[in-house]
């Protein structure tokens, strides 16, 4: 039996096959046209072995659905709650991720400096130089060990989420250090994040309705064991069960 548990279909081939065009110079594009085509007929070739296809989320599953024609029972991925704490807001807000375009970081640095808002970003990656450049208001702490974030993400006034994701595994880690989110209505982020109790979900995400959401939302007013509670869900004791049941009813164990 072959179950797979799936984050997403190689997204450079499929979803974002034109982001991956885009990076490259126009003499190299057909070259890489015909390299991600040839992925994508041995990746649908190659989905046909799998007896069953576990998702980390509903967005996960429409994409699975959509590269290879097969359906997906959604277990979302287990995050280590333990790790994380309650602590005390400080005024900045918190961006953690990739410095990578797609991330689109700097569109809340630009909201946050609208808003009049300081921003923390955890993360390493080849925009960070030009980010930095262009946003010196901003800190940039690179990289953190497990210890390290953990504080960022407990003294934090939100965690500010502008890409759309799968799952999106640093909503989780905030409201598990009982910190509100701001992210997307769509994706992973609009299955773990409770919008008005737990942070605000956007259905547009420009440099206008982050700046909205930083300078308007009283963050002070969300309950954070409410947020703790909502991560809670997302453990790893939980994560186990699920899909100890999944392989169960797979193989009849």
């Amino acid at each position: 039996m072959h179950l797979c548990y799936c984050h997403s279909p190689f997204r450079y081939a499929w979803h974002e096959r034109e982001t991956a065009l885009a990076e490259v110079g126009a003499a190299a594009r057909p070259a890489l046209r015909g390299v991600l085509a040839a992925i994508r007929r041995w990746d649908v070739r190659a989905s046909v072995r799998v007896d069953r296809y576990v998702a980390n989320s509903q967005l996960g599953r429409r994409r699975i659905a959509e590269a290879w024609g097969r359906d997906a029972v959604v277990i979302p991925p287990p995050v280590e709650i333990e790790r994380f704490a309650i602590g005390a807001a400080q005024e900045h807000v918190l961006v953690v991720g990739e410095l990578v375009a797609h991330k689109r970081i700097d569109t809340i640095l630009e909201a946050a400096r609208r808003a009049g808002v300081t921003v923390r970003v955890v993360g390493e990656g080849p925009e960070r130089a030009r980010w930095a450049t262009r946003f010196p208001e901003a800190s940039f702490l690179g990289r953190l060990d497990d210890r390290a974030l953990a504080a960022e993400y407990a003294c934090a006034r939100a965690l500010v989420i502008a890409n759309l994701e799968e799952f999106g595994i640093t909503a989780v880690e905030a409201q598990a250090a009982g910190r509100p989110v701001v992210a997307p209505r769509a994706g992973g982020t609009g299955e773990t994040v409770l919008d008005g109790t737990t942070g605000v979900l956007l259905d547009e995400v420009s440099v206008d309705t982050l700046a909205q959401a930083l300078r308007y939302t009283d963050f002070d007013r969300m309950d954070s064991p409410a947020a703790r509670r909502n991560a809670e869900r997302f453990s790893v004791a939980a994560f186990q069960t699920a899909l100890r049941r999944e392989v169960g009813s797979l193989t009849g164990a």
